[in-house]
């Protein structure tokens, strides 16, 4: 069966690599923009969504597998900056603040007729340290900060930048692996997918009733 994972990302699919040996990249294309949800919680969740729903029209069988994340502070959804006065006017709101890390996931599974989807999200809470003016400055004129959510990679500079964060860690990267997990495990009791299909399912995968 073909696993896809509908994200260019690059730690998205390293992520993905820790639960799956071996998968397809198949980029979605969807335009996140015409999405029309104010809701963070339900936007991410729209967005994996949608991606994974484009990637599998082009399909008759397999296992897609999407996902999104947005930044929100005070509820408001933080998205990518598009040019670099966004992104220091969105690293100067989020500079002493807590704000939110909201992935949504969605699974779909396909077999001719037969269908599954499993869609849910993972939220990580994050506090940025008071940021100065010539740390903004200086970040955004030595780093690829385009395609990140709040204009931040944790993974890069969370030593930088980050406080502390309340929750899971991959989330924040880009990808829950133990929500995929869940998940996944749930299609492997739903028997929509095979054990052997991942990466040391033995202790990967919760083996409990769900």
């Amino acid at each position: 069966m073909r696993l896809i994972l509908a994200s260019a990302s690059p730690r998205r699919r390293e992520l993905l690599l820790t639960l799956i040996p071996s998968f397809e990249v198949i980029p979605s294309g969807v335009d996140e923009n015409l999405i029309n949800e104010k809701d963070p919680v339900r936007f991410a969740m729209k967005a994996a969504t949608a991606k994974a729903e484009s990637v599998a029209s082009g399909i008759g069988k397999g296992v897609i597998i999407s996902a999104d994340t947005v930044v929100s502070l005070n509820g408001c959804i933080i998205g990518k900056p598009k040019d670099e006065k966004e992104a220091y006017n969105v690293l100067s709101r989020l500079s002493g603040s807590e704000h939110s890390v909201i992935t949504g996931l969605c699974i779909i599974a396909m077999d001719g007729r037969k269908r599954k989807k499993f869609v849910d999200y993972e939220k990580t809470m994050v506090k940025m340290r008071e940021l100065k003016e010539e740390e903004i400055i200086s970040y955004l004129s030595h780093s690829n900060w385009l395609d990140k959510a709040g204009a931040y990679a944790i993974q890069e500079h969370g030593d930088r930048f980050i406080e502390y964060i309340i929750g899971d860690y991959h989330n924040v990267v880009g990808l829950p692996v133990k929500r995929l997990r869940k998940l996944l495990t749930q299609m492997i009791h739903s028997g929509i997918i095979d054990l052997s299909l991942l990466r040391d399912s033995n202790t990967l995968i919760d083996k409990r009733p769900i």
